[in-house]
């Protein structure tokens, strides 16, 4: 009993460390052209974590000292300015910043919000954002529920026009050592993927999905 209960500790132990490492790497990419947020593994582990496997988005973290960061409108085509007052709290709108020496914001184009503990949360580019019935699908909220799967390294939202309609398609890539074994069982895996989309809200009324080669 001792010996089972090991085990299925460190397995949970390894979930978490893989679902993290997606998590954060996201994160670590957007920081290599915005190296100018902070967030603690604590506070990523114990406070942020859960919020981003229920899809809420990829945590930024908090802006740096003399770093102003703001959530704003996202301009219309035919807007004549551009509005950097700071939308209020949970409201969907373009990252943009400047430090305390620049006389002008720099936009990201990057989707995001401020939550209450003023964090910025960041939810994938704004040209990536799929808009359906009205309503919009943000990948950085959609993909990395996906990657939680033991067996998934990388999940992409696409649009995929049929007809004069659109579908979000959800694609998973595979761990590469596991994409032979995946393959074969392809019927089982998009099953599950349909089950497992159905957990979530955002995620409820996608219905197809495709298996892609991880060549990384």
């Amino acid at each position: 009993m001792l010996s089972k209960h090991l085990a299925m500790s460190m397995w949970t132990r390894l979930k978490y460390f893989l679902a993290m490492r997606n998590f954060r790497s996201v994160a670590d990419e957007i920081y290599k052209d915005f190296p100018f947020f902070y967030l603690s593994p604590r506070e990523f582990r114990d406070r942020c974590w859960i919020l981003q496997r229920c899809g809420a988005g990829i945590v930024l973290g908090y802006g740096k000292e003399n770093f102003d960061v703001r959530i704003i409108r996202v301009p219309e085509k035919d807007d004549l300015g551009c509005s950097y007052e700071m939308l209020p709290l949970g409201h969907f709108g373009e990252i943009v910043f400047k430090n305390s020496v620049s006389p002008a914001f720099i936009h990201t184009g990057l989707y995001g919000f401020i939550d209450q503990r003023a964090r910025i949360w960041c939810c994938g580019k704004i040209s990536d954002a799929v808009l359906l019935n009205g309503r919009k699908y943000f990948p950085h909220c959609i993909e990395p529920l996906f990657e939680q799967l033991w067996w998934g390294k990388r999940a992409e939202l696409r649009a995929l026009k049929q007809g004069s309609d659109i579908e979000l398609v959800i694609t998973i890539f595979p761990r590469k050592f596991l994409y032979p074994f995946i393959r074969v069982f392809e019927k089982f895996f998009l099953t599950k993927l349909e089950n497992f989309s159905k957990k979530f809200k955002i995620t409820s009324n996608i219905k197809n999905f495709s298996i892609g080669k991880n060549n990384g």
